[in-house]
């Protein structure tokens, strides 16, 4: 028994890995014993004292103990599904942001497609100086005529498509990638 009281140590890795750590009135007889030492973040030890390590990039970032770097770990499945997902949160910020246009910037979601669809289908049958009141992105109002219609609607439907062929484009990259780093090469273009 120590006669100072319990001891506190941290058992060391073969890489300084922190393998286990405790208070006991004996030191544990085992490699790789340090007394006195416990770290309070997650550390490594380098032969003279604990280095921090630096927080996780990405949930698929595996810590390497020999070269003490975060090295991309998981399938290229996984990567592939995450970066899937990401791309289409992408496309639906891209489409939720609406379409600016000459008259203002218009809803571009799903809702938005069908009322601007179903009103350009009927544009041929309204009588001449037809105008509508059409609420905008920001909820104000602007009065269009047919003519301006005929473009909010263009401007609208072709928002919706070029998003979506962003997409498909992008997936099938990330479909066709062999490895991770191409994979996470994919991106939503910021002028699109």
């Amino acid at each position: 028994m120590n006669e100072q009281g319990p001891i506190n140590y941290t058992v060391i890795g073969d890489h300084g890995e922190v393998l286990h750590g405790g208070t006991a009135d004996q030191l544990p007889n085992v490699a790789g014993v340090i007394p006195h030492a416990q770290p309070s973040t997650p550390s490594w030890w380098d032969g003279e004292r604990f280095v921090a390590i630096a927080p996780q990039p990405t949930p698929f970032h595996v810590y390497d103990w020999p070269s003490h770097e975060w090295r991309m770990g998981g399938s290229v499945e996984l990567h592939r599904e995450a970066k899937w997902l990401e791309i289409k949160r992408a496309r639906e910020d891209f489409i939720l942001a609406g379409v600016l246009t000459p008259f203002g910037r218009f809803d571009a979601d799903d809702a938005a497609v069908l009322k601007v669809t179903g009103v350009y289908a009927a544009l041929n049958d309204l009588p001449a100086g037809w105008t509508i009141d059409w609420t905008l992105f920001d909820n104000t109002a602007v009065r269009l005529d047919k003519e301006q219609f005929r473009q909010v609607a263009m401007a609208v439907l072709t928002h919706a498509t070029t998003a979506h062929g962003i997409a498909r484009d992008i997936r099938d990259r990330i479909e066709g990638a062999t490895d991770i780093q191409q994979i996470l090469g994919q991106r939503w273009p910021t002028a699109a």
